[in-house]
């Protein structure tokens, strides 16, 4: 019944521990409680794994999570935030993503009514910014504030890498922040895909190798992991590991999956099946 009090008890306890020289004024609240409903709670905690580990089988899973929370408590600027930030990646699956990107900015919007400095909800700001509106320095303020705010770093560099950085070319930056806090969040699987992507456009395929090497380690095993691991294989010019990613990531999402796609058209591409890969 006291969950709340008991983490933000556990967080001064940590805090006073580790970091004497903080300054905490006595009281302080550590944990922002969101909802005073648990069932409420537990519903946005559970559908919170599919940020740290996206699947595409499980997304609409989350989803139902979150509106769940909501309906059981509508001010929940959490579980909007969330739900805004599952719907804008979802768009980049989608064969139309204008749906899912409207839900996603008015999912953010009562995010943001509710609490302007909602993390997932500037996330999805910046991803809306640069996807829909092709306006960098917009989404750049978006994530600055979501910086500021205190977010999980490893939620912002992926994002930030993915959406921002990338797209324009900031391999190096990009490549720091991710590396920054992959050294703080060793198991986030999300951070070495996207560390591989900016490592491979910058042209540096052996740390995209070792970088791929530290993933297929990760568990749980998801379709990202896969894919992104035998495009560092496939760079590196191991055609066999190539291939038992591409059949692992097959069986575990389907033929006309993106990635399986892509990685089918690479292949081609690498091995001189020209005919194959433009049909591709």
């Amino acid at each position: 019944e006291d969950i709340f009090d008991i983490q933000n008890d556990i967080a001064h306890e940590i805090a006073g521990a580790l970091l004497p020289k903080l300054g905490l004024a006595q009281g302080v609240m550590l944990v922002k409680q969101g909802t005073t409903n648990l069932d409420a709670y537990n519903l946005r905690l559970k559908a919170h794994q599919w940020l740290l580990s996206p699947d595409p089988k499980t997304f609409g899973m989350a989803i139902e999570q979150l509106q769940h929370a909501i309906a059981l408590d509508p001010s929940y600027g959490d579980a909007w935030g969330e739900l805004g930030y599952i719907y804008a990646y979802s768009a980049t699956w989608a064969r139309d993503p204008m749906s899912p990107m409207m839900e996603a900015s008015t999912a953010a919007a009562r995010a943001l009514a509710r609490s302007p400095t909602n993390v997932a909800a500037l996330l999805t700001r910046a991803f809306v910014s640069m996807v829909i509106h092709r306006d960098p320095a917009t989404a750049a303020s978006h994530y600055a504030r979501a910086r500021a705010a205190g977010v999980d770093l490893s939620a912002w560099a992926f994002n930030k890498a993915y959406v921002l950085d990338g797209p324009l070319g900031h391999f190096d930056e990009a490549i720091a922040a991710l590396r920054d806090a992959e050294l703080k969040d060793p198991l986030a699987p999300t951070l070495k895909w996207i560390l591989i992507e900016m490592q491979l456009a910058a042209g540096r395929t052996a740390p995209a190798l070792e970088t791929a090497e530290r993933l297929h380690q990760c568990q749980p095993r998801v379709p990202g992991s896969m894919a992104y691991e035998a495009y560092a294989f496939l760079a590196a010019g191991d055609l066999a590991r190539t291939e038992q990613s591409l059949l692992e990531l097959k069986a575990a999402t389907s033929d006309d999956f993106w990635h399986v796609a892509l990685i089918k058209f690479d292949i081609c591409a690498a091995t001189g099946k020209r005919e194959d890969a433009q049909r591709l």
